[in-house]
């Protein structure tokens, strides 16, 4: 009996730890972070559940840049103040808090489609389901105020829940 208890033990912890891990997102999927993409950033973003310590994994081409700005330089598409400028081909950017996140393409493609929002939800752990977009956001040219169900990225938490809840039980039943 104390043999199957460590195993509970053991299976508990592990199955608990492997929900904290912080995911890559691909921004725009097999696209990338394109101008005129297949399909909207935004609705790309409103798909999936950002967690803090996400990271948002951005490619596109040399020459292009990845801006992140605030609300109002979102709006319109303003390249000449951002808080973070990434070159070269490939940024990875961590999601350090939550709220709202404001990236833009520079050079003109901003006004061509190549610009986001993400709304990071909640620290990771908590479960990841449909949540709407801040207050004024959809208003603001962000995501729908209404989200979309959750992905099936999220649905491994839901899963590990299951888990926890039947080792919880067998180990009511064993003791």
């Amino acid at each position: 009996m104390k043999l199957q208890l460590t195993a509970l033990a053991v299976l508990l912890a592990a199955s608990m730890a492997g929900s904290s891990k912080a995911h890559n997102f691909t921004v725009g999927g097999r696209d990338g972070w394109v101008e005129n993409p297949s399909e909207d950033f935004n609705k790309w973003a409103s798909r999936n559940r950002f967690q803090i310590n996400d990271n948002l994994v951005f490619r596109y081409k040399e020459e292009d840049s990845v801006l992140e700005v605030d609300n109002a330089d979102y709006r319109t598409c303003n390249t000449s103040k951002p808080i973070e400028s990434f070159h070269g081909g490939e940024t990875v950017f961590r999601l350090t808090r939550g709220g709202a996140f404001f990236f833009i393409g520079g050079a003109g493609k901003c006004e061509k489609g190549q610009k986001m929002v993400v709304v990071v939800m909640a620290v990771h752990g908590a479960a990841r389901g449909p949540a709407a977009a801040p207050a004024g956001l959809a208003a603001a040219g962000g995501p729908e105020a209404e989200a979309p169900p959750p992905v099936s990225a999220g649905s491994s938490y839901g899963v590990c829940s299951c888990m926890v809840a039947t080792l919880v039980v067998l180990a009511v039943f064993v003791l």
